[in-house]
């Protein structure tokens, strides 16, 4: 009991002194200001906390609840060797990502080189001039998640410079299983050419006109995934490639799972779902039957999968790290042909990754 006492005395003083000034201060900062009673000012400063200073917050509350176990696992990620980020866990050769943090006002650009994820290039951007994840229309809060441009869109008006390209907010997790309102929400241009001020728009992503027309060239319809988030997170190689592993397996087991249950009608491709998942159709069982059972009539069935993209979706205090696998599926058969990105939003339950929501983008 005492080795116990010591070990999370230990804990917390790591977490507050034993850690580099430059993480440590923006919490006490924001704790400090709040003391003083200056709110306003408190929540401009915790907007800028990094991903590590959230995620020691994280573990001092599970601390106080007693989740000793969840306090552990959080605290060796944060231990470890930051060499990786941690929202692009895979990208085939040749592709990117787009990575937005918005305590940094950065707009990142990723590729992969060798198994592990580099950024490029990075742009200063301005984000929604009121903190936190966007819930419902009008708030002007950017949210947070993996988005993807539907199209570029063109003849605005001055202030949104040379075009934007229109994001799938809300997408199928956001409508069906957190129940966000909203919409709107682009990567965009401005009329400014030199400098944008943090903090200052209605919810989009924004950059001048010379930093958009070189993010742009990066930008693929309907395939660049991007991640906003509040920061970007780094994990050491042996996690990233634990993570990377365990993704890319289920991203096979679903297309085996796929062609199994077309080819037998087997139940296994049940369990991929969560008893969670949530759609437009209600439940996994409903969603399967409208979207999958009516393929098994089909003959000469051929399934093809590319572009495969593997992302962070984010963390939720609590509730944990959801995460996005993404891939182009075709489909052909006697009956019908057709080509889509699917996107497929998991979380590990019980141990085994399992499906909350899924969407397909026609292209």
């Amino acid at each position: 009991m005492i080795k116990k006492v010591v070990f999370f005395m230990m804990l917390i003083v790591f977490l507050i002194g034993f850690i580099p000034t430059s993480y440590g201060a923006g919490i006490r900062s924001v704790l400090n200001t709040l003391e003083k009673g200056d709110v306003d000012l408190a929540k401009r400063l915790a907007r800028e906390l990094t991903s590590d200073e959230r995620l020691k917050l994280e573990i001092i509350l599970y601390l106080m609840e007693n989740r000793n176990k969840k306090a552990k696992q959080l605290l060796r990620r944060l231990k470890g060797k930051r060499r990786n980020l941690f929202n692009t866990l895979y990208l085939e050769k040749n592709r990117y990502a787009i990575a937005v943090s918005k305590s940094r006002q950065k707009l990142y650009i990723v590729e992969f080189f060798r198994g592990f994820p580099i950024i490029k290039k990075n742009f200063s951007i301005t984000t929604g001039e009121v903190p936190g994840d966007k819930w419902e229309l009008g708030d002007k809060k950017t949210p947070n998640g993996v988005y993807f441009p539907l199209y570029f869109k063109t003849g605005l008006p001055k202030v949104y410079g040379s075009g934007a390209f229109p994001l799938n907010y809300p997408n199928s997790l956001d409508k069906y299983f957190f129940g966000k309102t909203g919409g709107g929400i682009w990567i965009h241009s401005s009329d400014r050419k030199f400098y944008i001020s943090k903090y200052s728009s209605k919810g989009c992503v924004i950059s001048t006109e010379p930093d958009f027309q070189k993010i742009k060239k990066f930008v693929s319809i309907k395939n660049t995934p991007v991640v906003i988030t509040e920061d970007i997170e780094f994990i050491d190689d042996k996690l990233f490639k634990k993570y990377q592993s365990e993704l890319l397996g289920f991203y096979k087991k679903w297309i085996n799972g796929l062609k199994e249950f077309l080819r037998t009608d087997g139940i296994g491709f049940y369990f991929l779902y969560s008893p969670n998942f949530v759609s437009e159709f209600g439940g996994k069982f409903s969603y399967i039957k409208k979207n999958y059972k009516p393929l098994q009539k089909d003959k000469n069935i051929h399934i093809k999968t590319y572009d495969l993209a593997i992302l962070k979706y984010g963390r939720i205090m609590f509730y944990g790290d959801i995460f996005v696998i993404s891939f182009i599926l075709e489909y052909s058969s006697e009956k019908r042909k057709f080509k889509e990105r699917k996107v497929l939003y998991i979380k590990k339950e019980d141990g085994r990754f399992r499906i909350l929501a899924e969407e397909n983008i026609v292209l």
